[in-house]
């Protein structure tokens, strides 16, 4: 497992350097998303509880993947509108973790991904949709795997996680290079 561990590490590595020219709204969830994957690679590496890591981290990292895309390609939402909206997936890692009931932290993943797809499916950039809705579908494999036991399904939650991480991080850079070249903007976006 330490090395599926790695590639989230790499993968968390690779997504950072994709948003670094992103604007501050969507960079820093994506950031903070990075580290809570982070924090689930080093568990699983090091054998740290990776079940309860998991069930802690991945419906807040889904949640602020979301927002990052939200901010990147729609109107960044009020401050207090995202804290009220993240502290309810925040919650329900930590009740998932101590209640040991694994849904509770899958169903925030799956309605991030929810977003995530009507983002997409709302989007004007083709290679920004595309690779917005192929993390999505990566969330929605993690979740899946999260619901399997297993080591197979351990290890597809990591490399699901990897993938959507960087899918979504792609988008975001895709947006970027879009808007550097003066091509098709978002609505709401044009100046």
């Amino acid at each position: 497992m330490i090395a599926f561990a790695i590639v989230l590490l790499l993968a968390v590595t690779a997504g950072w350097i994709a948003v670094q020219g992103v604007p501050a709204a969507a960079r820093i969830p994506m950031h903070f998303a990075g580290v809570l994957y982070a924090a689930l690679a080093v568990s699983v590496a090091a054998n740290l509880a990776p079940d309860e890591v998991a069930d802690a981290v991945l419906p807040l990292a889904s949640a602020l993947l979301a927002f990052a895309a939200v901010c990147a390609f729609r109107k960044v939402p009020p401050v207090a509108l995202m804290a009220a909206i993240l502290a309810p997936f925040c919650f329900a890692g930590i009740a998932a973790t101590v209640l040991d009931t694994v849904m509770l932290a899958v169903v925030p993943q799956l309605l991030a991904a929810a977003v995530l797809f009507l983002v997409a499916r709302t989007g004007t950039m083709k290679r920004s949709r595309l690779n917005l809705t192929l993390g999505a579908a990566a969330l929605l494999g993690a979740a899946a795997c999260r619901l399997a036991p297993g080591l197979a399904a351990e290890a597809g939650l990591i490399l699901f996680s990897a993938a959507g991480y960087v899918g979504i991080a792609l988008s975001l850079d895709g947006f970027v290079e879009t808007r550097r070249k003066g091509g098709d903007l978002p609505v709401g976006r044009r100046r």
